[in-house]
């Protein structure tokens, strides 16, 4: 379900941001971290307002490569060594995360 999916990137950073925010050895990792947390919950939020999202209209393309970039998360998370690779899964997840967000109704 496209909800759980976003939902669950965010949960990914929300949850392990502190231990992630430790790892970042720069300003610029701790500034990109607490962006893409921001973006996340922001997605996650559009998302989860729609009162009844129409998942036929979504790219289903994007919903397998959001899930397939959450696993590589998850897996990445359970052996964190260097937070560069997992910045860069995490641009990508939240990247996707954004694509599926409705686009705004025409006033």
């Amino acid at each position: 379900m496209l909800i759980d999916d976003v939902e669950y990137t965010y949960l990914l950073l929300e949850e392990n941001f502190e231990t992630l925010y430790q790892r970042c050895l720069t300003s610029e990792q701790k500034r990109r971290l607490s962006d893409m947390r921001s973006a996340a919950r922001y997605a996650c939020w559009k998302v989860a307002k729609q009162v009844r999202p129409d998942e036929r209209a979504v790219d289903s393309s994007v919903c397998h490569d959001l899930k397939m970039t959450n696993r590589q998360l998850a897996t990445v998370l359970q052996n964190l060594g260097d937070i560069g690779p997992f910045l860069i899964l995490a641009a990508e997840a939240v990247r996707l995360a954004a694509a599926l967000v409705p686009a705004p109704a025409d006033v």
